[in-house]
């Protein structure tokens, strides 16, 4: 996207430096450290695809909203 190197890095080693664990039914899986995002925006689009996510609204009229990636500044509403 044309983002300097030194910009990128230092957004990638923000988003490096924490690690995570998602709890889905109760049950925790592994801990994990965030890449891009790809991945994981990826397979939650197949898994809102196959109707077994359903994203959030804030308000009746809203879309559903299923992810937020952080560095990314993208939403997906699908």
């Amino acid at each position: 996207m044309g983002f300097a190197l030194p910009w990128v890095e230092l957004i990638m080693r923000c988003n490096s430096s924490v690690s995570y664990t998602i709890v889905i039914n109760g049950k925790e899986g592994q801990n994990f450290q965030p890449t891009r995002g790809e991945e994981l925006s990826a397979l939650i689009q197949l898994a809102r695809q196959e109707g077994l996510l359903e994203g959030a609204r804030i308000c009746r009229r809203s879309p559903n909203i299923s992810h937020l990636l952080f560095a990314d500044d993208y939403i997906c509403n699908r």
